[in-house]
This record gives structure tokens, sequence and C-alpha cells, in this order.
């Protein structure tokens, strides 16, 4: 209730839209949020699904719903009483009782769309049944009778059979595109992958499957580096140079179809980070701007703030990155990437003791991880090439490589 407060001072009237959620989530959450272990969630629905309706809707959405269930209890509540007395059918009554215990489950649970389909389908045979033994309850139309009335009524009726049938078409190419969606996530090969998420993508486009299609390239840029520099043929180099510029597209289509959600900004983020630690010029400063609007859009979320500070440290800008880290600390104390990323900043500006602090105090949070239990000591003993711990490496899974170059 509080996201739904922050939320409608900002579009009272009609709300950021439906499906929106995530968004207003991302924008107002609370900060404590970040002392649990959900920080880094993006949720789609609050506790109930008609109160997160009422956060994406809009004051002119609130209103539609008070009435419309003042005018259901109140019909709901004159045919339960009619029946009673007039000794008809209690199925009025059953399918008022069952689309209302539908509806109040709505209110205090996040049913799903399954639960408030059925909701009004039991609201629509409701009002069926209780029209039925009402005088002018049912209204009669011919348009057989008039030959003109007949045309023009064909006419419309074979208009919206095609649209329906076209609209319905287009809607089985959405879900057609949800196992394709699902194969990408499930395949063992990167080219597996590939030809699913391009097929998912041609039959049905949205933020999700376009952040995934980056995904992907950043995952075959990932093996063709692992090949090493030395090793990789004309034709590597060009898949490479290729990958990167799907990943670059897919990232940016995800920010074109949904420029609100902070998600897009932080895949495209990562993906210019990706390409900056291989040496591309000029992707540094894209990817700190892709992440500032990400953080914008998410304000609250350390995690955003880390991955900038890092691109800064990579970029040799460690004062900017020491105040993004602090920031991130600030909001999640106990955040130990944050803690570790400033022991290496720390350490490469020679000031060790204050790297073994910031070390010590990631250690005392997860005081049985063996590989933070020996970057401590490797920092302690005064080992200069110290292998950090992998939870304090960047997300990209991208060795850096000054050998291997694509364009920008």
């Amino acid at each position: 209730m509080s996201v739904t407060g922050s939320a409608l001072m900002k579009d009272p009237i009609l709300g950021i839209g439906p499906n929106k959620f995530g968004e207003v989530w991302a924008m107002y959450k609370p900060q404590v949020i970040n002392s649990t272990q959900f920080w880094d969630t993006s949720f789609n629905s609050g506790s109930g699904l008609l109160p997160t309706f009422a956060s994406t809707s809009g004051f002119l959405g609130i209103l539609a719903w008070l009435a419309f269930f003042v005018l259901f209890v109140l019909t709901g509540a004159r045919s339960i009483f009619s029946s009673i007395k007039n000794n008809m059918s209690w199925e009025i009554g059953a399918f008022f009782v069952a689309s209302l215990y539908l509806f109040v489950s709505a209110f205090f649970y996040s049913t799903g769309g399954a639960i408030f389909l059925l909701a009004f389908a039991f609201t629509g045979i409701f009002i069926g049944l209780s029209s039925i033994g009402r005088p002018n309850g049912e209204i009669s139309f011919s348009f057989l009778d008039d030959p003109r009335k007949s045309f023009f009524s064909i006419l419309v009726l074979v208009v919206l059979m095609i649209l329906s049938a076209a609209t319905g078409f287009k809607y089985v190419e959405r879900l057609a595109s949800v196992s394709y969606f699902g194969n990408t996530l499930s395949a063992a090969t990167i080219p597996a992958a590939e030809d699913a998420i391009g097929k998912a993508i041609s039959l049905h486009q949205n933020d999700l499957y376009l952040r995934t299609y980056a995904q992907v390239y950043l995952t075959k840029i990932n093996s063709i580096v692992a090949k090493g520099a030395t090793t990789l043929s004309d034709a590597d180099k060009a898949d490479l140079q290729a990958s990167f510029d799907q990943a670059v597209n897919g990232a940016q289509l995800a920010v074109n179809y949904d420029n609100t959600n902070y998600l897009n900004y932080n895949s495209l983020g990562v993906v210019y980070n990706t390409v900056g630690l291989l040496g591309v010029k000029d992707a540094y400063p894209k990817a700190i701007e892709a992440y500032k609007t990400a953080s914008t859009l998410n304000p609250l979320n350390p995690g955003i703030k880390l991955a900038t500070a890092r691109v800064y440290f990579a970029d040799g800008k460690t004062k900017e990155a020491k105040d993004l880290v602090k920031e991130a600390l600030t909001l999640k104390p106990d955040y130990i990437e944050a803690l570790i990323t400033m022991s290496q900043i720390e350490k490469s500006d020679g000031n060790n003791t204050s790297a073994i602090s910031f070390a010590e105090q990631a250690l005392s949070l997860a005081s049985d991880n063996k590989d933070l239990i020996d970057y401590v000591n490797a920092l302690k003993n005064g080992i200069s090439s110290v292998t950090p711990p992998a939870s304090s490496t960047p997300s990209t899974g991208v060795p850096a490589s000054k050998n291997t170059k694509v364009k920008p």
C-alpha cells in the first residue's frame, strides 16, 4: 500500500498502466527490503491482485472497481433475498457467493489470471440466471425480418469473425513463442539457444525475450574469447564481431520496447561492460550511462550502483568507483560483494590496511567462504597477485583480453 500511495501521487488519474507493477515496485519500494533476501527481486504483483490494479490503474481505475463491486454486491443481495422470498432456484445465490469469494480472494492474494477469469465467469452466470425471472430481463433483437437490417447485420458479423480470427492467430503465435523461449532456457548448446530465441522473437517480441537474446550472444562471446586470442581464426573473429552486434542490438531493442523497465537498461549496461573488458573503445561510458538510467528507475537497488562502480574501476576511475560503492553499502551494509570490491579498490590504491579491513568485514558476514578466507590471508601476507573471490567479479563472466578487439 505504501508503494501504491507513491505511485498514485506520481500518476493519479490513469496510473502507470496495467502490467507495470514491476516498474512501480522498483521505483518506490521501501529501503528496508534491502535487509531481506528479496532486495534484488523484481515483483510483478503486490500482496493481492486487486491492490496491484489499484497501484497501476490510478484513481479512475479504483473508482471503476468500486462502482463495479457496489453494484455487484447490491444486485447479489437483492437477487438472493428475492430468490428466498419467491422460492426460486438456489443456483443464483450459489454463483453469486462463488464469484464474491473469488473476488475477495483476489484482494488478499495474488491469485493469478485463471482464478480471476473464473470469478468473472461465475459473475456472468449469476447475471444471466438472475435476469431470467425478471420482467423484461431479456432483450431480443431479430435482424432477419428486414432485408436491409439482415444485410448490414450479416456484414458486421462477417467483419467481426475475420477480426476475431486474425486476433486469435496472433495470440496463437504468442502462445507458441512461449515454447521456444522455454527451449532457449533449457538449450544444451549455444546454436540451439540462438535458434530457439530467434524463433521466439519472430513470433512475439517483448523485452524479456530481447534481454534473453542479448544474454545468449554474450554467452557466445564468452565461449569464443575462452579459446584465447592467439588461437582465434578469422571466422572466429568475424563471429565475435557479429555476436557483439547482436548482443547490443537485442539489449537496445529491449530498451526501445519498454524504457521504463530498469532491467532493460541493466542488460544494456552488462553488454557494454562485457565488450569494454574486450577492449572496445568508448564501451565503458556507454555502460555507465545505461547503469545510471537503470539506477534512476530503481534508485534503492545497491546492485546497480555496485555494477556502475565496477565499470568505473575497470576504466581506472577509482574515486568515482569508491563513491558508488559507498552508496551501495549505505543502502545495504551487509553487501558482501560491495565490501570485496571496496577492498580491491583500496588495494589498487596501495591502502593495504583498508583493503584488509573491508575484506574482514566481508568475511565476518560469510565466515565459511573458503575463497574469501584465502583472499583475506593473501592480503595479510602481502601477496601482490591477489585473486578476489569469484562472487566479487563482474556478472558478465567474460575474461578481459587486451589482444582481442571488436569494433565499437
